[in-house]
């Protein structure tokens, strides 16, 4: 018989805690997890915020102890944040990660082209009994919950560098990382953005990515393909082509394709998973 009760040493920091946020009244889950180490010292520690944490929690955790081992990460602390029942994630990940609704345009299905990604966001949340443009528009509402209430409360019971905070988002995850690097005020300083696209943020794109450029940069941004490929950037908006087989259009600030490391708090990796890129405001 297996002894469910013993984890592997991974895991064996890793608490748990459900907060209601005050921002919207959503129950969250939220994960944390201490590096080796932790308890033995008074340093102050980095921290990565990873969206979707219920599904993506496991592959950070697992990434920056590899690399932390080895000497190519700085040790991290790790959060989790996922909706928390009665709350279906699918549906409110929607609302929380997306700036706006989707223009009829960016929703349009290309010539010859049967699969609707947009009709089927819109048969998911009609089902959870919402109208299709309530499923859009609640990041002022969710980043409010992760920089006044969450950060606050993980700063008073851990030792967290302010100035090393990282938001890390795939999908519509890294609509809210972008749509959160573009804001004027946010504790976070480093991103992970993985394969998002900017249907949910387009229309005031151009008109934030304009104030942005004249905000006073902290440091000049950085991509990087890998721990030897990085290129830094200007605080400015840049138009990369999409070489992703599964689209044709150009996005702000990405690049698919087989990254192997990617460049977070340090000059090495938390994870390396295919299809995620980097962008990071440097301290």
């Amino acid at each position: 018989m297996s002894d469910t009760t013993t984890l592997p040493g991974l895991f064996k920091n890793l608490s748990h805690r459900l907060i209601k946020a005050d921002s919207n009244g959503i129950d969250y889950n939220v994960w944390i997890a201490t590096p080796p180490g932790y308890e033995q010292s008074e340093d102050l520690y980095p921290m990565v915020v990873v969206l979707d944490g219920e599904f993506f929690i496991g592959s950070a955790l697992e990434t920056v102890a590899l690399q932390s081992s080895i000497g190519e990460s700085k040790p991290v602390i790790v959060v989790g944040v996922s909706t928390a029942p009665p709350g279906v994630h699918a549906i409110q990940r929607n609302i929380d990660y997306s700036a706006e609704v989707p223009s009829e345009a960016s929703m349009r299905v290309p010539p010859g082209k049967e699969f609707s990604f947009w009709k089927l966001i819109e048969t998911m949340i009609e089902a959870g009994g919402l109208k299709f443009e309530e499923g859009f528009g609640g990041t002022d509402q969710f980043h409010s919950f992760l920089s006044d209430q969450l950060l606050e409360q993980l700063k008073a019971d851990y030792r967290i560098d302010p100035k090393e905070i990282g938001l890390a988002g795939h999908s519509s995850g890294g609509d809210f990382a972008v749509d959160t690097l573009l804001r004027k005020q946010t504790p976070f300083s480093k991103f992970i953005v993985g394969s998002y696209g900017i249907d949910v943020l387009e229309r005031r794109l151009p008109e934030r990515e304009a104030a942005f450029a004249e905000m006073p940069a902290m440091a000049p941004l950085r991509q990087s393909l890998n721990r030897n490929n990085s290129q830094i950037l200007p605080n400015t908006p840049i138009e990369i082509p999409n070489s992703s087989p599964v689209s044709e259009k150009k996005c702000q600030y990405q690049i698919f394709g087989p990254l192997l490391r990617l460049s977070f708090l340090s000059n090495s990796a938390i994870f390396s998973l295919t299809h995620f890129q980097v962008i990071h405001k440097l301290q």
